[in-house]
Parts: C-alpha cells; structure tokens; sequence
C-alpha cells in the first residue's frame, strides 16, 4: 500500500478534491409551469409582473386611494371641503362618509356641515366617527353647540337623530335610527321593520358602548351607563343602566 509521506496516512485514504458542480437547470416553458386560474385570467387580459400584487390592488385598490389621499391631505392642511367634492364625484356619498370617518376634528365638522347637517358652535368631535344610511346627505343630523361626540361613534341616519345643547355621545356609542328584519316573513320581524328619529335633550350624558334603539327620547340632564341597550324613553335628570337600561334608585 502506498504511503502518503507528508501526513503518514495510506494514499487510499486521500481521492482527488474535484469541484462540485450543479446541474444545469432549464428555464421552464410556458406548458410546464402549473395551472394556476389567478395568472391565467390576468394573463389573458395583458398580464403584469407582480400578479398578486395586481389582483388585490384591482380589489381594494380604490378604498386604500381614498384612506391614504384624505390623511395626506389633511395632513398637508388641504381644505376638505374641496377634497370631499373630488371624492363625492369619483365614489358616491359613501365615499365621503368613509372621508369623514378618516378625518380630524375641524376637517369632520366641515364636511357634516357642507353636506347639510345643523352643527352648534363650539362641539367638539373626535376622529372615527361612522356614520351609515345617510344616502346623499347629513341633513338629518343635528348637534346643538358645546357638544361632546367621542372616538369611533355610530350614528343611524335612515331617520333624524337630534342632539341637543351640551350633550355628550360618549365613545363607540351607537344611536340607531331604524329596524330591518330583512327577507323575514315572521309576523314579529315585520312588526319590527321601522324607522324612528332619536332625541337627546340638553345636557344628557350617553356613556362608553351604550345603544340607544330607534324612537327613543332621552331627556334633559339625564345619564345613561356606560353599555346599556336604551329601548324605552328616558325621563329627565333619570339615570338608568344596564340591558335593558332600567331607572336607578337614588341612594
């Protein structure tokens, strides 16, 4: 057996060190790659690089343009008024009504008032406010001056909801204007189909979470609990809570 002098090991245990090379990989045809409907279908209506990103930017594209064009602009200080024009033309009222939800308070105040709401003086109203059934305008919308509307209030207008003075909507507060029980033909559930307008009088207080039920009225200085579900009226100076909301005793 022959010795490998420089290390003293038999040659057998040493091969010849060659370089490792991969195979050759063939680009894949067109025929070859798998089936995949998505491509095929964008493919087949002039097809770009980023599939995917084309396919869920032709889905949700236009409601990003619109989130990230009113913060920008407002942002900038732009005037809403103008903005909100440009959106009304290119997406329907709905468009605004998403505009206003995105926007700050003086811009928020601005756009209810040019779309015909009757806004007081001196009300202060945090971002996030959501406002539904409002077909093409605010014009059922009423807030008296030095009102209070918290962060991420819903506001029903398929009917009118009247605010008076110095009321305060605490946040996610919901005030629902109209019942719909849908294709149902229960007896009960189209007994239920209604609109009602919802008044709140001067100085009432509507805590964190409460849901106030379409016809209610609720009256001067009272207080509703934070998460009380309000389905009859609310005398004055009154403070009820709870599901349904009932009249606390005085202590």
């Amino acid at each position: 057996m022959a010795w490998n002098s420089a290390v003293g090991l038999p040659q057998a245990c040493y091969a010849p060190i060659t370089e490792h090379k991969r195979p050759t990989k063939l680009p894949m045809s067109l025929d070859q790659r798998p089936y995949n409907p998505e491509r095929e279908a964008l493919a087949s209506s002039g097809g770009v690089p980023h599939l995917r990103t084309a396919a869920v930017f032709r889905r949700f594209g236009h409601r990003l343009i619109e989130r990230v064009a009113a913060r920008t602009l407002v942002a900038l200080g732009a005037n809403p008024e103008t903005h909100a024009r440009a959106i009304l033309g290119q997406g329907g009222f709905d468009a605004v009504c998403r505009m206003l939800e995105e926007s700050t308070e003086d811009g928020a105040l601005r756009i209810l008032r040019m779309f015909g709401a009757h806004v007081g003086e001196r009300v202060v109203l945090h971002p996030g406010l959501t406002v539904v059934n409002a077909d093409s305008g605010f014009d059922r919308l009423a807030i008296g001056g030095e009102s209070h509307i918290g962060r991420q209030v819903m506001l029903d207008l398929a009917g009118d909801v009247a605010c008076g003075q110095r009321v305060t909507l605490a946040m996610r507060c919901m005030i629902l204007t109209h019942c719909n029980a849908g294709a149902s033909r229960s007896i009960q559930s189209r007994a239920r189909n209604r609109r009602s307008a919802v008044v709140i009088e001067d100085d009432a207080y509507v805590g964190a979470g409460a849901i106030v039920l379409p016809g209610v009225r609720i009256g001067a200085r009272a207080i509703v609990g934070a998460g009380a579900i309000v389905t009859r009226n609310v005398a004055p100076d009154a403070r009820v809570a709870g599901n349904p909301a009932r009249q606390l005793r005085d202590r």
